[in-house]
């Protein structure tokens, strides 16, 4: 079995990359089985700032939460004639999509959202706002990378094949998705290829096709965790041998801690196969951009994203809608004004308000909180069990500024470096927005998901404690195999503290977390509560749930601009006029 400094079990092709990739910005389809896109019903309509429909009976709606899937809820509803009120517990807007300023003035970390995969629906959104996103994000395989297993160390080389076992695991999913599944000769599974290019068709047949291939793998995989689903898919035992070789214990280890050296998804072993699935079909996972704008010379820039969810709320507050910052709501009421149903909001400091409706734009731990000390029926029986079953993950980045960055014109630094220990993802972006080309790089040394965070967290509270732990991780795992970038190392740990920027997501009152990613066997779940605004019509129905969260593409900003659409589209249906109703989210996702 070779070693990661080794060269491969066997000869594969020329390295293409596991996934295809994109020409174009991937148009994200409604569902498995519609004809409609996002980006049509919206181009139908004038574009995403234009009205999507107009409501009959003037509604006041509070939107909680003022991250980007909340305030582009807002805009839809305030385009539509709603009252809009927008409130924020934090004393900024942005929610998960957070940039913290660095002490090199101008500089930004990335503590939530820091890329973008590249769907039509996003860069729509982002584009209208000023902004547009850039290729080419750090990634590893696309800058050089460092990998450390097991103790030895090696270098990944820009767009070429992974090293050692990584090129096998690479070759095996390559292979997954382009071949399918067989057993005896006989295919069984269609590849996962055909079914993204199926659901990229124009005709209804072959869009249907495409979505009964994606069922047949729904129905096999869907109690299983992804650690379950790789064993059963490359072991060799339930389906004829994919990629080079059948994998041994040692592939099943290296793949769970570093996947095909591109970070592993170890933290997320133990979520749904079909979740891993449906972000791979929707091309999650690949070809991730940067967030930008262009600069007055025309050239276009790095910019932070939280000047996203900022420039939302502008247009929002300028469209008429309000946006009011530090307001803790802590629970909800109902009761009959004039009679008529309304919800009371108790906002701390402010007293209670009175609402048509509210809408909670935030993660479900925060929803679950404010929702527990609410009085009345705000959700049926069936949707607080399934929003409590939702299980969120937690996330923990901690950057450190560094005064320069010779060493990186030095030959085969790598930009990234992965490995199986806690410093497991250390990203370096060069002076990122600084001014004055001081030279200033900001060094992401760690990024941990799941329970791997929380036990970094739980155990070193202190942020001076963790830079000291991780930079001793990250000195074994370059000096293994003959690294040898110690002033890298001896640079973070002389960093002073203004220059270190941790986040717990777990510990962040407005967030309290970071991602839903399914559990084996929640698809039903899933369904229900990522549908839960096709009964809007049909069902009086007064707190409402939007995010990311709430999709089955959890984690992503796409998946909140998705979840927004979804909830905007029912609510204008329901109360008023829906322009090009026929290619709207709730007509076409109903049939």
């Amino acid at each position: 079995m070779p070693s990661i400094a080794q060269g491969p079990a066997s000869d594969t092709a020329p390295y293409r990359g596991p996934f295809p990739l994109p020409v174009t910005p991937l148009q994200h389809r409604f569902s498995f089985a519609s004809n409609c896109s996002y980006i049509d019903w919206y181009t139908s309509n004038g574009g995403v700032h234009h009205p999507i429909g107009k409501i009959s009976t003037r509604k006041h709606v509070a939107v909680v939460g003022a991250g980007v899937g909340g305030l582009f809820t807002a805009q839809l509803l305030r385009g539509a004639g709603c009252d809009v009120t927008v409130l924020e517990r934090a004393a900024h807007v942005g929610g998960r999509a957070r940039s913290d300023p660095t002490h090199n003035e101008g500089g930004w970390v990335e503590q939530g959202a820091m890329r973008f995969p590249v769907h039509a629906l996003s860069a729509a959104i982002v584009k209208a706002h000023g902004f547009e996103l850039l290729g080419g994000f750090p990634d590893p395989g696309v800058v050089r990378t460092g990998l450390s297993f097991e103790g030895e160390y090696a270098e990944w080389e820009p767009h070429a094949p992974p090293p050692g076992i990584f090129e096998d695991i690479d070759a095996a999913w390559t292979a997954f998705i382009r071949e399918g599944l067989s057993r005896e000769g006989e295919r069984v599974l269609a590849p996962i290829a055909d079914i993204i290019d199926g659901l990229a068709a124009k005709k209804k047949e072959v869009i249907n096709a495409a979505a009964a291939k994606y069922r047949a793998y729904v129905d096999v995989f869907q109690s299983q965790s992804l650690e379950q689903g790789t064993r059963s898919i490359f072991s060799g035992k339930q389906y004829d041998r994919v990629g080079p070789v059948v994998w041994s214990e040692a592939h099943f280890e290296a793949d769970k801690a570093l996947g095909r050296g591109s970070g592993g998804l170890g933290a997320v072993s133990q979520r749904s196969m079909v979740a891993i699935l449906e972000l791979i079909i929707n091309q999650m996972l690949v070809n991730q951009a940067s967030f930008g704008v262009k600069a007055e010379d025309g050239t276009s820039k790095h910019a932070p994203v939280q000047a996203l969810p900022a420039r939302m709320a502008a247009r929002l507050i300028k469209a008429g809608g309000k946006v009011r910052c530090g307001q803790r709501v802590t629970s909800l009421g109902l009761a009959p004004v004039d009679g008529v149903q309304k919800v009371l909001l108790n906002v701390k400091g402010a007293g209670r308000e009175v609402y048509d409706d509210v809408v909670l734009a935030i993660p479900p731990n925060a929803a679950k909180t404010v929702l527990a000390r609410s009085s009345g029926k705000l959700m049926s029986r069936r949707d607080l069990l399934d929003l409590n079953s939702l299980d969120t993950m937690n996330a923990v980045k901690l950057y450190v500024e560094l005064e320069h960055k010779h060493y990186m014109d030095q030959p085969g630094f790598p930009r990234v470096l992965l490995s199986d220990t806690p410093a497991n993802q250390s990203y370096l972006f060069e002076d990122a927005g600084g001014r004055g080309g001081s030279g200033v790089v900001t060094n992401l040394i760690a990024y941990q998901w799941g329970q791997a965070a929380g036990e970094l967290a739980e155990q070193y509270e202190d942020k001076i404690a963790l830079r000291d732990y991780i930079a001793g991780q990250m000195r074994a795992n370059l000096c293994a195999g003959g690294g040898k970038w110690h002033e890298w190392i001896d640079d973070i740990l002389a960093a002073p503290s203004e220059r270190i920027h941790y986040i717990n997501w777990d510990k962040d009152p407005s967030a309290r977390g970071a991602f839903v990613l399914m559990l084996p066997g929640q698809e039903k779940v899933f369904a229900r509560i990522s549908r839960r605004y096709l009964r809007l019509s049909e069902e009086e129905m007064h707190v409402h749930l939007v995010g990311d969260s709430y999709t089955r593409l959890g984690g992503w900003i796409e998946a909140a601009f998705v979840s927004a659409s979804d909830f905007a589209s029912a609510y204008v249906r329901a109360h008023g006029e829906l322009f090009n109703a026929r290619l709207s989210p709730v007509v076409c996702n109903a049939q």
